[in-house]
């Protein structure tokens, strides 16, 4: 008599995520290295690479395929616009999120502490697939969580555009059409350079400002206020005053407190990390001491270390095409 066999096969989760990538390898040694996958199943494509494999994280199932040219499945692009994002328990999140940026990662959401009672971050590792690494640091009730739900809501940016020029960009396309302008511009210095060997083009200056600003704007649905306005850049929905400072190195550097203080470092694909988004007062706290030219410097490092303090309900949320 012949045995009967289970629809869903013992040791399987039910719910599996195949993740399609350019280079499989890769992708298996970015899992191996950040989450501590263990490698179950490889099966090699015709041309040699890696076609399909099984991983498991912890108690989880991953698939890892190829580019197929019979199927219609594509890898995601390398810039965190990826629609599916993938919510993975980690031991310790911060940890894990240092390993993850060590071997190619890019932070899109800095770890921080949630009203549900999880610590996460968001990345796009090199694959251009989208994670959401948690840990969980305390045990709520629903009803401690609908509470706490509704006081984050209250404080959210809600404005219906980014006000700043002659037209209105909603925030949804917003944060397409102006990361997009931006590695438009990263893309022409690139081109320069290349043409011009040793020649620097470099984007700095009230440029890299006014590009932080713009892309602050589009990120956080803030209203931006005229160029003269002193010691802030743009106001939230909900009324605070918001100062932007963006960098493409290690630093940056501030004259006076503010309000509220938001930090990006520029990546040349027109987008920006998130290094600090809290009160300007922590920062301005922690700042070196005044320069000759009139700012006090603070490390982006400093600030990474510092956004782990700011609570869940100060800090400003970032619109994503996600959503």
């Amino acid at each position: 008599m012949a045995t009967k066999v289970k629809g869903v096969p013992d040791g399987a989760s039910v719910v599996i995520p195949r993740l399609v990538c350019r280079d499989p390898a890769a992708a298996i040694e970015f899992c191996v290295s950040t989450f501590g996958a263990i490698e179950q199943v490889r099966r090699p494509a015709p041309d040699g690479t890696v076609g399909h494999a099984l991983m498991t994280i912890g108690p989880g199932m991953v698939m890892i395929e190829s580019e197929w040219p019979a199927l219609p499945s594509r890898a995601p692009q390398p810039d965190g616009s990826s629609p599916v994002v993938i919510y993975v328990y980690v031991e310790d999140v911060d940890q894990t999120v240092e390993r993850a940026v060590a071997h190619g990662a890019k932070v899109l959401i800095p770890v921080r502490n949630q009203f549900w009672g999880d610590r996460t971050a968001w990345i796009v590792d090199p694959s251009g697939h989208v994670w959401t690494i948690a840990t969980r640091i305390e045990e709520t009730t629903e009803q401690e969580r609908q509470d706490r739900w509704a006081s984050a809501q209250r404080s959210l940016p809600m404005a219906q555009g980014i006000v700043g020029t002659t037209q209105v960009i909603g925030p949804l396309e917003a944060t397409k059409r102006i990361p997009a302008l931006v590695g438009r511009l990263y893309a022409i210095v690139s081109e320069l350079e290349t043409h011009f060997p040793g020649r620097p083009f470099t984007l700095d200056g009230h440029l890299v400002g006014s590009l932080g600003e713009v892309l602050g704007a589009a990120y956080y649905n803030l209203e931006l206020l005229p160029c003269s306005s002193e010691s802030h850049d743009a106001r939230a929905a909900d009324g605070r005053r918001v100062q932007i400072k963006a960098t493409q190195g290690e630093q940056v550097g501030m004259r006076s407190t503010c309000e509220h203080l938001l930090v990006l470092r520029l990546q040349k694909d027109g987008t920006a990390e998130e290094v600090y988004n809290g009160p300007g007062e922590l920062a301005w706290a922690a700042a070196g001491p005044m320069q000759r030219n009139g700012q006090r410097p603070i490390r982006l490092s400093t600030l990474r270390r510092l956004m782990r303090e700011v609570p869940a309900d100060r800090v400003l949320e970032r619109v994503t095409a996600n959503k």
